[in-house]
């Protein structure tokens, strides 16, 4: 039987952030439990054609960190996930949402890989981009899931808005780089149709030969950090390349659940 994995997306946010096209929606109250609900079924159906376990499962969004622990363990464990199974099982968390508790609930639970939307290095950027934490808050965020028992951190970093120069990167990253995190999930910024930041047309965005410096650089600044890149945009330490990324570059089979 071919290996396989799952993704379950979380379509919920507190505010949709100026370049985000993903399926989302910010509601005062979503109907987090119901959705739960749904997507265990859904889980449940559409692993009749599979056997055995996935080989990762990914909790995805939106902003999975808004849903309390005991329901993103309903949806692990229709996704057959264990404490003990020993496959990959990340969940992604914004900075500022979860607390001590909450992480170490899903570390038991057998989440063993946290990826945090870090985004940016700089409070500036950080407001730019719509995001709602602080830099503080990033690196508070990576220490807790540190204490909370995880080995394997990854964080997600946007590059190349307007303003932005090749020092200010090199700051960014060397910041970046001082959290201490095992993979980064490193992009340009793209401007997609239909989003907050298509609609700003006064924006000044680094020039092509800049943004090939810039995809440069951050290559060149992680992987003397021990950071290498083993696929276009993430970067990893030594053993810890995301299981789940490989293998949907490799083809492999996966079942998607929930919106999107």
């Amino acid at each position: 039987m071919e290996t396989w994995s799952v993704y379950v997306h979380i379509p919920f946010c507190r505010s949709r952030c100026i370049y985000c096209d993903f399926v989302s929606s910010a509601e005062a109250d979503p109907p987090v439990a119901r959705y739960a609900q749904r997507v265990v079924r859904e889980i449940e159906a559409r692993q009749r054609v599979v056997s055995g376990v996935p080989v990762s499962v990914y909790v995805g969004g939106g902003t999975p960190s808004l849903l309390p622990a005991d329901l993103l363990i309903q949806m692990l464990a229709a996704a057959r996930v264990r404490p003990d199974t020993g496959m990959e099982v990340t969940v992604e968390m914004n900075p500022g949402d979860a607390d001590a508790d909450w992480l170490a609930v899903l570390r038991g639970a057998g989440v063993n890989r946290m990826s945090i939307g870090v985004q940016a290095m700089s409070d500036g950027r950080l407001s730019f981009l719509g995001r709602r934490h602080s830099v503080q808050q990033a690196r508070t965020a990576v220490a807790d899931a540190r204490a909370a028992g995880f080995e394997n951190v990854s964080v997600d970093f946007i590059y190349g808005t307007p303003g932005q120069g090749l020092q200010g990167l090199q700051d960014e990253l060397a910041a970046l780089l001082a959290l201490g995190s095992d993979h980064v999930s490193a992009y340009e910024l793209t401007v997609a149709a239909g989003t907050p930041l298509s609609a700003m047309g006064d924006l000044v965005f680094p020039d092509d030969d800049l943004r090939a410096r810039m995809w440069e650089c951050v290559g060149e600044v992680l992987a003397s950090n021990g950071l290498v890149r083993y696929e276009v945009s993430n970067y990893a330490k030594r053993g810890k390349e995301s299981v789940h990324n490989d293998h949907y570059w490799d083809g492999g089979l996966y079942l998607g659940a929930g919106a999107g």
